[in-house]
């Protein structure tokens, strides 16, 4: 999700409702209250980050069938939309940092944008 180029805080704020990855376009929309500059936004999503979150979803669905099973609930055949899409640890910029150095991949291009 890092190319979307989505803030963290925009990235927490995603919830399963909010993608939509069988649209012609997979894209994900931000709420208004969410978004920067408050006007909401369609967030285009390349074609393999769609296929990535496909598989996400699909393992995020049978670990919550897997653990309604467990506490005896009813299984729910699809997501809440209103399940968050990830959790974002509060220290994810460092973690990001950290992963950057240590591939070798510099945090600013030669423009000096991030």
């Amino acid at each position: 999700m890092v190319l979307t180029g989505l803030r963290k805080g925009e990235r927490a704020s995603l919830t399963v409702g909010q993608v939509h990855l069988d649209n012609e376009t997979p894209h994900a929309e931000l709420l208004t209250k969410d978004e920067k500059a408050g006007r909401g936004a369609r967030v285009p999503l390349w074609g393999d980050l769609a296929a990535d979150l496909e598989d996400w979803l699909g393992e995020k669905l049978a670990a919550f069938q897997e653990m309604a099973r467990l506490t005896e609930k009813p299984v729910s055949l699809c997501l809440p939309a209103g399940e968050p899409l990830f959790t974002v640890p509060q220290d994810f910029v460092k973690i990001l940092d950290r992963d950057l150095a240590a591939a070798g991949i510099p945090k600013r291009d030669d423009r000096g944008r991030p």
